[in-house]
């Protein structure tokens, strides 16, 4: 057990890269499988059909504003939005709604996360001696109580791209739901990002959909969701175990 634990922590250190260019660019290492994801032949085409959709949000105030984000039913916006209507209704019917998208799921690699660590049941932890957290990292609950400071975490991404969605109705909703708020770093719809911006070490680039006739086009590549395993029960040691058996990590 000591041998494998001082192995786990060896393996976690070297997975720590240090970026030579300047300071606050210390990570550790993830990469997803396969690296060339965004650029390779392996995503698959779906196309999805609706005769009808609904959707109801209704929204009355003088004005308001935040510096994080608002959602509305399908629609959101986040980033110093600012609206000064004193009414805002967001009923949205929807018919022959068309939805055309490539999308890939990714797996995600961290060589310094080890996962199994976690499922062992000879560990455990205690609260005021090197565990500070309210809560443990798991209640092993399904679903897993909010408070757990670590109940799960992603081994795959689903990003798609080429997204295209021809409504009337919902490219109007679009352009309303844009025009009715200011200031706003992005704008959703559903799990879509239609309109943001994208920020690095050397500069930074803002996107917008493309409303063309009946059809809203998202450019680039968007990363929508995130498939999580979830722990069980942790720490979980075995009831056979004493206090005296553990030594301090």
């Amino acid at each position: 057990m000591v041998l494998w634990l001082q192995g786990l922590t060896d393996s976690y250190h070297d997975a720590f890269m240090t970026n030579p260019g300047g300071a606050g660019d210390n990570y550790f290492y993830a990469t997803p499988i396969p690296g060339n994801f965004a650029t390779s032949q392996g995503w698959t085409t779906i196309e999805t059909y609706s005769d009808q959709l609904q959707s109801s949000t209704h929204y009355d105030s003088s004005a308001w504003g935040g510096s994080v984000g608002v959602n509305w039913g399908l629609w959101s916006a986040s980033g110093g939005v600012q609206h000064q209507d004193a009414h805002y209704d967001s009923n949205l019917h929807v018919s022959n709604f068309h939805l055309k998208m490539d999308m890939a799921q990714v797996i995600i690699h961290r060589p310094g996360f080890f996962p199994e660590f976690f499922m062992n049941r000879g560990w455990t932890l205690t609260p005021g001696h090197g565990w500070t957290w309210p809560s443990m990292p798991s209640d092993g609950g399904k679903p897993p109580a909010t408070n757990g400071t670590c109940i799960g975490y992603p081994t795959a991404a689903l990003f798609v791209r080429g997204v295209e969605i021809t409504s009337a109705e919902l490219t109007q909703a679009y352009h309303q739901f844009s025009s009715s708020t200011s200031g706003s770093a992005s704008v959703g719809w559903g799990p879509f990002q239609l309109s943001g911006n994208y920020s690095n070490k050397q500069g930074g680039t803002s996107f917008s959909s493309n409303a063309v006739g009946n059809t809203l086009k998202i450019p680039g590549l968007a990363l929508i969701g995130l498939v999580c395993h979830l722990f069980d029960k942790c720490p979980n040691p075995l009831p056979t175990l004493k206090d005296s058996d553990f030594t301090a990590g």
